[in-house]
């Protein structure tokens, strides 16, 4: 029978397959009497596993990292790299005489916390992630100019490896170096777009609780979703700004339009004369006909005359 301990630790196994697991694992063949998992917690095939003897995780030899060289013999007790424990490591390491040794590539701790970190993320539902992109992959190698996958940063670990990492900073930036080109050619809805983003949190997450010094900076997941927040931001000042010039608009055509409403006002309330009455009408029929008269009967041209006092003034 499981103890309450493994028990635990075998519920939260079950708890951690995501969408990248193998969906054969934990099928009904599986030894109830077994703490230990069925298939890799890395590749998720089966074969010949190497059981760790702290959780439920099976690796092949080849799949954890490091890469293991052969099975312990006998009733040897073996825990995988993620269950070790580092804070014994010293952060700085001495020649045996006291010196400090000269910075020629990853001391003894940050070598064992990298492969930890990258054991991790090997586990966390990300096998899209493990091995180079397929060529047959429609445009990746013209859009992604610096391609990198986990298996060749693991081999970038390895102190015998001819680019071996000089400082945990090299490290730090071709993990982050994966999740921008997931970025750049996934889109975020996508099953592998947000892949990536939740493992860079992730990612992240493990530098900040176990190498602190290096855990500055915005992961991609972050930095996706402050960049999601702006452009919301945006958009919400541009359609605020849209909605303003559109209300100046209208309100500078109704003043256009009770203007002109005024202008028509004003000139409709021009005072026009009132007809003439009848009698007007004789007096004015009738001085013209004088005139007429006086017209035929004078040649003279068209004169008034007015009198005075004294005397008579043609004008």
């Amino acid at each position: 029978m499981f103890s309450a301990m493994e028990k635990n630790k075998f519920d939260e196994a079950l708890q951690s397959l995501g969408p990248f697991s193998d969906p054969n694992a934990f099928n009904g063949d599986h030894d109830p009497m077994d703490p230990s998992e069925d298939y890799c917690a890395v590749c998720h095939n089966g074969g010949d596993l190497f059981c760790c003897d702290f959780c439920p995780k099976v690796f092949h030899l080849s799949c954890h990292v490091p890469v293991l060289d052969n099975f312990p013999s006998g009733n040897t007790i073996w825990q995988c790299n993620m269950c070790k424990d580092l804070s014994f490591i010293p952060i700085d390491e001495k020649l045996e005489e006291g010196k400090r040794k000269a910075p020629t590539g990853l001391t003894d701790r940050e070598q064992q916390i990298c492969e930890k970190i990258l054991l991790a993320m090997f586990t966390e539902n990300s096998s899209p992630f493990h091995t180079p992109v397929p060529r047959s992959v429609p445009n990746y190698y013209k859009i992604i100019k610096e391609p990198i996958d986990f298996s060749n940063i693991k081999s970038k670990l390895n102190r015998k490896h001819l680019n071996h990492y000089e400082s945990v900073d090299n490290f730090v930036a071709d993990m982050k170096l994966v999740f921008s080109n997931c970025s750049q050619y996934n889109p975020n809805f996508t099953e592998i777009g947000q892949a990536g983003i939740v493992l860079s949190n992730f990612f992240t997450k493990l530098i900040n609780q176990n190498l602190p010094e290096y855990g500055e900076g915005m992961s991609i997941g972050q930095a996706v979703v402050q960049s999601q927040g702006q452009s919301q931001a945006q958009s919400q000042a541009q359609s605020q700004a849209q909605s303003q010039a559109q209300s100046q608009a209208q309100s500078q055509a109704q003043a256009q339009a009770q203007a002109q409403d005024e202008a028509v006002a004003d000139s409709s309330m021009v005072q026009v004369p009132p007809p003439p009455s009848a009698v007007e009408m004789t007096e004015s029929h009738t001085e013209t006909g004088a005139d007429n008269n006086s017209s035929a009967m004078d040649p003279q041209p068209h004169t008034k005359k007015t009198k005075s006092a004294d005397n008579v003034h043609m004008y």
